[in-house]
C-alpha cells in the first residue's frame, strides 16, 4: 500500500514541477516579445524590423533612454546677433563665426569672428566689424581685437555683468566714389567723391538677466573713442576740393539691448537694437562728422547640432526708406573645445 502511495506522490510532484517549468518558460518567452509601436504586432526580441509592417522596432528600454536624455547644446555664445551678452565663452571653447548681412540696396558682405574662452571668466576675440559709411549707406569692415571679462555671474536676484574692450589697431580707409550717380542727394551740390581714414576703440558694459523660464533680457552701454583723419573731398561743378589732414577725435555714448525667447530645446526667437557710429558728409563743403544711427535685427537661432548653430534674421536701420532696404542677416557659428586630456 505504501508503495502505491509513494508512486502517486512522485507522479503528482513530477506533474507540478513540469507545470511550473512550462509556466516559467512561457513567461520567459513572453518577456522576449516586443510589441510594434505602429501595428501592435508581437515580434521576437531579436527582430530588428516588424514582421507585419516592416517598421524598425525600438525596445522600450531604448525609447526610455531617448526620452530621459533630451537634446542639449553645451556651449555659450556670448552674444545675440551682434550685441554682446554678459555671459562669456566656456573655458577653452573655440568659436568660429562666419556670416554677414545681404540686401538689394545695402550689404556688408561676409564678416568673421574667432573667439576663445579663458577659464570661464573671460574670452578674447579677433574679428571683422562694421563701421557704417554715410555716402552709400553701406557697412565697411575692418579687423579688430576684443576682450570681455565676466565680473558677476547671474543668480536669482542679480543679473550677470561683464566688461569689454574692442579696438582696431590700424587705420581703415573709406573711399566713396561715383557720388553723382549713387547718392543724388549729395551729388546735386557737385560733390563727386570723398575719402577719410578712421579707427575706433569701444569700452562697454553688458548686463543679462533671465526673467522667466523662456525669456532673457540683455542691456548694455559703451563709450567709443572715434578717430578720423586725412579727409579729402572733390567737387566737379564748380571744380573744388576740400582737405583736412589733421587727426580729429569724437567721444560717443552707444547703447544696445535685446531679448531672446526659448521656443524649444533647439530654437530661439531673438530681437536686438543698438546705436552705431557713422560719418555724415557735408555735401556743400565736403567735410565729415561722426554721428549715430539705430540698427535692429529680429530673427531665429537654430541649433543644428551639438557644435553648430545657425542665426538668421532681418536687419533694418532708421535711415532706410522702405522694405527694399532691409537686409537678411545670416551667420554660422561652430564650436570646439580645446580642453584635450
Amino acid at each position: 500500500m505504501w508503495r502505491l502511495l509513494l508512486i502517486l506522490f512522485i507522479a503528482v510532484t513530477l506533474n507540478v514541477a513540469n507545470s511550473l517549468a512550462q509556466e516559467i518558460e512561457n513567461v520567459e518567452q513572453k518577456s522576449e516579445i516586443v510589441i510594434c509601436s505602429n501595428c501592435k504586432m508581437e515580434n521576437q526580441i531579436t527582430n530588428k524590423f516588424c514582421t507585419q509592417c516592416g517598421i524598425k522596432i525600438v525596445r522600450k528600454e531604448k525609447l526610455a533612454e531617448q526620452v530621459d536624455k533630451p537634446f542639449s547644446f553645451d556651449h555659450l555664445t556670448g552674444r545675440l546677433f551682434s550685441i554682446p551678452q554678459a555671459e562669456v565663452l566656456r573655458s577653452l571653447d573655440l568659436s568660429l563665426l562666419v556670416g554677414g548681412s545681404f540686401g538689394i540696396s545695402n550689404t556688408d558682405g561676409f564678416i568673421g569672428t574667432l573667439s576663445l574662452g579663458l577659464g570661464g571668466f573671460g574670452d578674447i576675440e579677433m574679428s571683422t566689424i562694421s563701421l557704417l559709411g554715410s555716402v552709400f549707406s553701406k557697412s565697411e569692415n575692418f579687423a579688430s581685437l576684443g576682450l570681455k571679462v565676466a565680473a558677476l555671474k547671474e543668480n536669482e536676484t542679480l543679473p550677470g555683468l561683464s566688461f569689454g574692450l574692442r579696438t582696431n589697431n590700424q587705420w581703415n580707409t573709406s573711399r566713396n566714389e561715383n557720388i553723382q550717380t549713387a547718392a543724388s542727394d549729395l551729388g546735386m551740390y557737385g560733390l563727386s567723391s570723398t575719402e577719410y581714414e578712421a579707427r575706433m576703440t569701444t569700452f562697454y558694459t553688458a548686463f543679462s538677466k533671465r526673467i522667466n523660464q523662456v525669456a532673457k533680457v540683455h542691456l548694455g552701454i559703451g563709450v567709443t573713442d572715434l578717430r578720423y583723419k586725412n579727409v579729402r573731398s572733390y567737387f566737379i561743378s564748380p571744380p573744388y576740393s576740400y582737405s583736412e589732414q589733421s587727426e580729429q577725435k569724437k567721444n560717443m555714448i552707444l547703447a544696445f539691448g535685446g531679448i531672446d525667447f526659448n521656443l524649444n530645446e533647439r530654437t530661439s526667437l531673438m530681437f536686438e537694437a543698438q546705436t552705431i557710429p557713422y560719418f555724415k558728409v557735408d555735401p556743400k563743403k565736403g567735410s565729415v562728422e561722426p554721428s549715430k544711427r539705430i540698427a535692429g535685427v529680429a530673427g531665429l537661432r537654430f541649433v543644428v547640432s551639438k557644435w553648430l548653430i545657425l542665426d538668421s534674421g532681418v536687419r533694418y536701420q532708421d535711415n532706410y526708406k522702405g522694405l527694399a532696404d532691409a537686409e537678411i542677416k545670416i551667420a554660422l557659428n561652430g564650436f570646439i573645445n580645446l580642453g584635450f586630456k
